[in-house]
């Protein structure tokens, strides 16, 4: 038999041909798959970061504003707080407007970050370093969060001064 009449006799592929390409496409599948359900993963932890910087940023923003009634801010701030805050209706004296804006500012952490596997919420932090002479107040604002899929806690903190009351 001659090389010409071997090459019309060969019609197509062979199955091991086949099942080897088809190996091969499936590895690169997976791999494909994998990598994308990470870049979900890693955006929401983006998205969620952002949101604990947005709400650190708020309540240090309604600090700035009431130094008056600064005394009010500084406190662990427990899990739950009962719904309500946010009245813009009405005037408060600088504690109360203290601690309408924490209660405000709590409800909104709970409604956009997650709670944990045990339905806790978020926890919530706000402290401060009293200031002498010729020194600044300085608060810290920290937010602890649990992703689904995460093993530990993220957290968020935010170190700023603010001026003390005239």
């Amino acid at each position: 038999m001659s090389v010409r009449s071997l090459r019309a006799a060969q019609h197509g592929f062979t199955i091991i041909e086949v099942m080897v390409a088809l190996v091969v496409m499936s590895i690169g599948l997976l791999g494909i798959s994998s990598l994308y359900l990470e870049t979900l993963r890693a955006n929401r932890t983006s998205q969620l970061r952002g949101q604990a910087i947005d709400l650190v940023n708020d309540i240090a923003d309604r600090i700035r504003a009431n130094r008056r009634g600064r005394d009010a801010y500084v406190k662990e701030v427990p899990a739950t707080i009962t719904p309500g805050g946010c009245d813009v209706s009405k005037a408060y004296k600088p504690d109360e407007l203290a601690k309408d804006d924490v209660q405000c500012w709590v409800n909104t952490v709970i409604r956009r970050l997650p709670a944990d596997e045990n339905g806790l919420p978020p926890k919530t932090s706000i402290g401060v370093v009293k200031a002498t002479a010729g020194t600044l107040d300085r608060y810290t604002v920290r937010i602890e969060w649990k992703e689904p899929s995460q093993p530990d806690p993220l957290s968020y903190q935010m170190v700023f001064d603010v001026l003390p009351p005239n």
